[in-house]
This record gives C-alpha cells, structure tokens and sequence, in this order.
C-alpha cells in the first residue's frame, strides 16, 4: 500500500507538518547502509522486538518512580549508581534489563512448561507471567533476597533438576529449593522454603507484578485460606494457612513494604499492579511448601512423555527414563563434568517436540538454533529425541522448498541438509520417504536461490538477507553461501546413498562444488582488504562478524582445517575481538559471548592448536553462572546477561560439542583422539573417561587411565574401517588397534603442553 505513490505522498505530509521527521525518507537512509535484499528485516524479529520494548516503555513508566518496591535483583542493581551495574536512563525510550539476564529453567522432559529461577531466587512459575519472591523478617535483621549481596545458588543435576537458593546470615538463614513434579499427571511446581531464626520470625510470600524483563500485570488477587487466585485462575497453595495477609493495589504501594498490615483478601487493580505478601509467623524454624499448578490437562505431553508417564508417575523416574542413553563424562575437574551434565538435561529440557533457544526470551523456534542444538542432541546419543525433532522439520517448510522460520535468513536450508546428513551418518538409519522429498527441495530452492554469475564480488553467491542477526545490516554473507554450498553436498550425498533420484544427487553435488567456487572467488576478490583473512561478507573488511566464516571449517567441514586463510580469521578474531579471553560479538549482542568462542576455539582444535583450544574452553567455563548457565550475551562488567535469554541453549550445545570434540574428532576416514583434553583433567594413578559418545564410526567409550607416567587408552564400539590417531599433550601417533598403552613422562611434565 505504501508504495502507492498518493499515500506515501500524504503520511510524509502529515509527519512533517506535525514536526516528525519523514518515515518514508528515514528507512530509506537506513536501507542504504545494507546490501539491497528482498526481506529488509524477518517481520518475526520486529514483532518480537516491538513486544520487548513495550515492556520497557511500561518499565519507563513504573520503576524509576517507585523505587521504594521490592524490585527483582536486575532492577536493584541497574537503578543502583553505587553499582557497576548502573545504567543512566536520561534519553533511554525503554527500560530494559541490560546487565543481569540470567536464570534457570526447572522441568520434565516431553514437558514445555519452564518455571525460571533467577540469581535470587525469585521465580517465575508460567511463561512470562508473574512472580513469587520471599521476605525473612526477625529481631536481628531481615533477608530481603533482591536486594542480598551473599548468596549460594547451584543446580541439582543427578536426579529431577531442581534449583536451590540460600542466604545465611549469623543469626538468620532462608532457602528454597525449586523444581517441577508430577501429581495426577498434572506438572506442579513445587517450592520447598526452609527459615531459621534465633528467636522468632516471620517468613512471607510475595506475589509480584514484574518478572525477569520487568511489568508483568496482575489485576487482581484473592486468598482462600491456604489457596492464593490471580486473575481469577488458581496460582499457588500452601501446606499451611498464613497468619495474616496484604493486598494492595499500584496506588496502595508495595505489600513488602507493610508486612503484617491487616487488609481484606481481595484486591482488585485496574492499573494491573495488585501485589500480596502472605505471612509466617515461627519461633525459630519454618518448613513450607508451595504447589503452582502449570497445567490442567494431557495436552502438554508428548507422546514420549505419554509412554513414560506410564511407566511411572515420579518425576526422577521420568529423567531416568528419559536420560540413561545419553553419553556420560568423568574426569578429575568436576566442574568440567557438572556443565557437561547441566548442559545435557538442559538441552534435553529444551527440547519438547521442536527446539527452543532458551525457556523465555527465545522460546520459539529458529531453525539455525536448532540444527545447531540437534547436532549436539546426536552427539549425546539421543537419537530417538533427534528423529522426533527431524520429524516437524518438512512441516515448517513452503512449497518451494524454503524451510521458514524468519523470512530473508537464507541459511536454513543448507543447515537443515547438513543435520539430515549428520543424523543419516551417526544413526546408519535410511531417511525416510518424507524426509527424501523435502530434501530434495530443499537442495533444488538453493540452487534457484544463488545470485547470477556476473563476475562480481557476490558472483553466484546466496542474496543480501538478514542471516544470522548478530552479523549486522543485510549482506551476502559468507555465512549463508557456506551453509548452502556445504547443505548441498550433503543433499547429494544422501541422494546416491538412498538410491533417491541419483541424477539430482549428483548435480547437487557439483552446484555445491560451484557454489564453494563462488565462495572462493568472493575471498580471493576481498584478499587485499582482509590481508589474507575471511570477512563476514565480500562487502566488509574484518570485523567481529568475520565470526560467522569460520563455518567453513566448524561445524562443517567445507573448507580443510588447515586452510590458512580461515586460521589467519580465528587469530585475527583472538587477538582483535576477545575480551578477556573470550570472544566479544561487537554486532547486536555487544557482549562476551560463550557459544561463539565455542565456535572459534573449535577451529582452533581442528587445526591442531589444542593450547589455545584448552585456553578458550577455561575461561568459558569460568563464565557459567552457578546453576551452569551461560546467557547468549555477557556483560563485560557485571558478568550478568545482556543480550537475549538467560539460559541460552546454543551455549549448552557448544559446551558439548567442544567437550566431545577434546575427546573424539571425526576426519573424512579416521577418529583424532583426546586432542583437546588437558592434563588438568587427569589426576595421578586415576582415570578419566567419556561413554556413550555418539560418532559416525559408532558409539564409544574412550576411557583413559593414568598409571605412573604409562597412559592405558580404550576405545570400544570403534568401528574397524577408520584410522585411529593418538593426539594427546602434543604427541601424534598412528595407532592400529583401539587398545593401546603411552609412555607420556616426556610430555607430561613440559610446561607447554599443560
């Protein structure tokens, strides 16, 4: 509509005489600075984001002027000048939580309801809902949790996964443990409070308007004895009924603030701020429990979890059900081991029926997050899980062929070939008839997709989109034509193993041959200006987007792994982008980010640079919250999340893969073994081992045992057809059985290989 020339014509009128600057003129400026595309930005992302910042106008409005509330951790820290947190607010539209983006989800596999923990211990039981925080009040001091500078929170990762908070003060102490169960195939959410006081005491619930992002309304709320209703919906029981109860309204104020104050058991709020302190009193110790409802009938099961429910109605039983293939890991850092097994269940979690980013601000479906999440999935063992998710892929994608999740990202396709030909090489399973038919338009959409050959820079590459967003304005990203090229192959590749229209499979692989050639081409014509390097677009000179090149040589293997010119873009990256030791996404996310040094030191190890592999990997683990969560961007500062959801799964999957990788690479015909694992991981006279790795030589167990200065290796479930490299502490050797013993005195006390 606003292309014909009269309308266009009468809003830049109406704008300019009302004293606002031109729409029309204005997004024209700003298309100038991206490459010309068909999709100026993926409509999905600006819904999404003109979601976020409506709460941050609301958070405008509410928080800098009610600063006397009980505000959640974020908010304590962002409004503090006194904190590094501190952000001023002077020509900010939106009020955004910019410095703490961190918590935990709790849950059940098969099951997508994620109650949210965040670093205080405030939970958010429903998506995007309200909030339950808690207040300890006794003679020698009070716990208000927000507002706490010492606490102790961890994730319990060995049966159901279950959050716990303390706060212990000398004469006061408060914890919550958090998790979800199942009562009558209904998932609850259950809160177990513990308080302690010298004496007496008084302990209270709060139910707050706000959340992890700020404002989330309540209009109104009613006590019931030991039931709380909000909104007119059942939200939260006790085991035991309260001593008395607050309710107030916005223009009330804060019930925290008034605890005690006797007020009637409704409250209604048009504003949509009602809030409740439900009170305790005790003499020296309170045990009680809470029980939020997530559902009320069957419809949130998959048929997995259908199956398992039958099997057992506990929730411990259901993870180990749903847990006992996937692949284990012990060595002598047991942080090492606790993300590992975190970022397992968490992906797990994740993962109902398709794949979430993350359990609040991602969650919804990207098909780029979820190849990528798939792929460790596989590489956990979990292949059942994988064909489930492989499954809803041909039903996200259009007749033409074009697997849609936002439109104007032209990496998709290519993606969802490598993950179908991944699956196929590591479950030695034929694809089905649905699965053949949907590839191959896929491949054929790529290949309608590529730009003409003209002879310039973007020469058969695929169009200016918006790819990964975290590369900045529209381009033809080398990002996209890697994919493609390398999603082609993979197309063909599948074709002449199924016997599946052959002809096609082998044009398929020379277009992605061809489209590798383009890519090659696109390098070559930008060699001056890299100096030798790999930019991020034929467009742009080297910068922090250069990140998305590296795709070339990991994940995928398009490119050798010695290909100078994609080493000279990990070292440009390390030494130009990193911030204390880790890689600072400069485009959008402007913070550390954990999944993208993942990326780079996976390069790294590839290429046989296992110390700066090792170095990477450290201080990734360093930057994982207590609960082993990295947040998809982190505050250089704070060391809080500042960009997208607090628990992004990417990250988890990274975290795999990288692990798996230390242990196992996968060449064209050989297993490189144990080159990314450190001595740390090693203790005298003792072992460490990684079981039930998925590979496409088979599933392993590599187990390795340190005995004096003699190394004793074990790989069963190898197959016999591929060649076996022992590249341990620096050492490169042939092996020819999957048995075998080292002698590393030599190697193991030269400082460089630590």
């Amino acid at each position: 509509m606003f292309r014909w020339f009269p309308v266009r014509y009468f809003l830049s009128k109406l704008a300019r005489s009302k004293g606002f600057i031109d729409p029309f003129l204005l997004t024209s400026k700003l298309q100038k600075f991206a490459e010309p595309s068909e999709v100026s930005e993926p409509i999905e992302l600006l819904r999404a984001g003109a979601i976020f910042h409506a709460r941050g106008l609301v958070n405008s409005k509410v928080l800098q002027q009610n600063l006397d509330w009980n505000w959640p951790y974020w908010v304590q820290k962002q409004f503090n000048p006194h904190d590094n947190s501190f952000l001023p607010r002077a020509f900010s539209i939106t009020h955004i939580n910019l410095t703490h983006r961190n918590w935990t989800a709790v849950g059940i596999p098969g099951i997508d309801h994620y109650p949210i923990i965040d670093p205080r211990g405030m939970i958010t039981p429903h998506f995007d809902g309200s909030s339950i925080d808690f207040l300890l009040q006794s003679e020698e001091g009070e716990i208000v949790p927000p507002k706490e500078s010492e606490v102790k929170q961890d994730l319990d990762v060995e049966d159901n996964l279950c959050v716990t908070t303390r706060f212990n003060k000398p004469t006061q102490s408060l914890e919550s443990k958090v998790f979800v169960a199942l009562e009558e195939d209904i998932p609850y959410c259950i809160v177990q409070l513990k308080a302690h006081c010298k004496n007496s005491g008084r302990l209270s619930v709060l139910i707050r308007p706000v959340n992890p992002e700020g404002v989330s309304f309540i209009h109104s709320i009613e006590v019931n004895g030991k039931e709380v209703l909000v909104d007119d919906k059942e939200y939260l029981s006790a085991d035991k009924a309260p001593n008395n109860t607050t309710l107030f309204g916005y223009k009330d104020g804060d019930s925290a603030n008034h605890i005690g104050q006797l007020t009637d058991d409704v409250i209604s709020c048009d504003i949509g701020m009602a809030n409740m302190a439900m009170s305790y009193s005790f003499e020296k110790e309170l045990e009680l429990t809470l029980k939020i409802p997530l559902a009320k009938s069957e419809n949130f099961f998959t048929q997995k979890a259908k199956e398992i429910l039958e099997i057992d109605q506990t929730s411990y039983r259901n993870w180990q059900e749903f847990t006992h293939e996937l692949s284990v890991l012990a060595t002598a850092d047991k942080s090492i081991d606790f993300l590992f097994k975190a970022a397992e269940k968490n992906t797990l979690l994740m993962s109902p029926k398709e794949v979430f980013p993350g359990p609040y601000t991602y969650r919804r479906f990207w098909f780029r997050d979820a190849v990528f999440i798939l792929n460790a999935i596989i590489s956990m063992n979990m292949l059942s899980k994988a064909r489930e998710i492989l499954d809803e892929f041909p039903k996200k994608q259009r007749r033409d062929g074009y697997y849609l999740s936002q439109e104007g990202e032209w990496d998709s396709n290519g993606q969802v070939l490598w993950i179908y030909y991944r699956y196929f090489q590591v479950s030695n399973s034929k694809l089905n008839s649905r699965d053949l038919e949907s590839m191959h338009k896929a491949a054929w959409w790529i290949i309608h997709k590529r730009n003409k050959k003209d002879g310039s820079s973007v020469s058969g590459l695929m169009p200016a989109g918006f790819s990964a967003e975290h590369f900045g304005a529209n381009d033809n990203y080398h990002w996209d034509s890697i994919f493609s090229a390398y999603g082609l192959i993979c197309a063909g590749r599948l074709c002449k193993a199924h016997g599946y229209k052959e002809e096609d499979g082998e044009l398929f692989i020379q277009e992605g041959e061809d489209l590798k050639a383009s890519i090659e081409f696109s390098i070559e014509q930008n060699r001056e200006k890299t100096k030798g390097a790999v930019a991020t677009s034929p467009h742009r000179r080297m910068d922090s987007a250069a990140v998305g090149s590296l795709a070339g040589i990991y994940p995928l293997d398009l490119f050798e792994s010695n290909d100078e010119r994609f080493i000279k873009t990990a070292k440009f990256l390390q030494e130009r982008c990193f911030f204390e030791g880790a890689f600072f996404q400069d485009m959008i996310h402007s913070g550390m980010n954990a999944y993208l040094s993942l990326h780079v030191a996976q390069v790294f190890l590839k290429a046989g640079f296992r110390e700066e592999f090792i170095k990477i990997l450290e201080v990734v683990k360093d930057l994982a919250s207590p609960t082993g969560q990295w947040p998809e961007a982190i505050h250089p500062i704070t060391k809080g999340g500042c960009m997208g959801d607090g628990q992004h799964i990417w990250a988890t999957a990274e975290w795999i893969m990288a692990i798996s990788n230390a242990f196992v690479l996968e060449k064209e015909n050989a297993v490189v073994l144990l080159r990314g694992v450190p001595k740390s991981w090693l203790e005298k006279n003792g072992e460490i081992s990684l079981r039930k790795l998925a590979t496409k030589f088979g599933v392993l167990d590599i187990v390795v045992k340190l005995k004096k200065t003699k190394l004793e290796v074990t790989v069963d479930g190898l197959l016999n057809d591929c060649e076996i490299i022992f590249d341990m502490f620096g050492m490169n050797k042939n092996m020819k059985k999957n048995n075998f013993k080292v002698d590393i005195d030599e190697y193991i006390n030269d400082d460089k290989y630590l």
